[in-house]
């Protein structure tokens, strides 16, 4: 499999929960915790974009900040390819505790001559959860420039791949990879699943 980076944005300011929720655990690790050591075990390298180093230094990976804060999750996955070694990068959002690694696989082997890799779910394209190289900077600063934060903006200046949700859903049938923490009965919920995670 190509060497690739891994990059997790440690997100906003989580503002409906009132806790940094990248923090919050799911059995003995914190939810960052466990999407570091998920990449950790497909990537050459682990690395955390936050505004608040201090608090998300860990073990298995390396922290770095945004350029410039308050810019969004497209901030953020500039400010992790500028820090990156590796071509390819898989970026992530912190909140998704149950990132289907099978589903992440797949999507780093169809990166060959694309500039990104993005799956497909039933809300459609899921952009914090897809392949960027970093050919993708040059792109992402014009956006930013002009104060154009949506981070599809770019897409039709560089080759993307989509991978339908049909195909998604062969690695990932019940979505949950996609399945993210907003709010405390998100949070309530992913303790059910990951009970279930558990037992199965």
């Amino acid at each position: 499999m190509r060497k690739i980076a891994g990059i997790i944005l440690t997100g906003g300011k989580s503002s409906r929960l009132g806790t940094d929720k990248c923090l919050l655990k799911l059995g003995a690790k914190t939810i960052l915790e466990g999407l570091v050591g998920k990449l950790s075990s497909l990537c050459e390298e682990v690395i955390l974009v936050s505004n608040t180093p201090k608090s998300h230094q860990m073990s298995g990976a390396e922290v770095t900040r945004d350029e410039i804060p308050h810019q969004g999750p497209l901030g953020g996955i500039l400010a992790g390819l500028k820090a990156s070694n590796y071509f390819y990068n898989f970026i992530v959002s912190c909140d998704t505790p149950f990132l289907n690694l099978n589903l992440t696989r797949y999507l780093i082997a169809e990166a060959e001559g694309f500039d990104v890799v993005i799956p497909e779910s039933r809300l459609g394209l899921e952009p914090l959860q897809a392949i960027y190289s970093r050919g993708c900077i040059d792109y992402i600063e014009d956006r930013i420039r002009r104060q154009d934060f949506k981070i599809i903006s770019f897409f039709k200046d560089v080759r993307v791949k989509e991978i339908k949700k049909d195909k998604v859903t062969e690695f990932d049938p019940n979505a949950l990879s996609f399945f993210n923490i907003n709010t405390f009965e998100d949070f309530e919920r992913a303790k059910e699943i990951y009970v279930g995670f558990e037992e199965g």
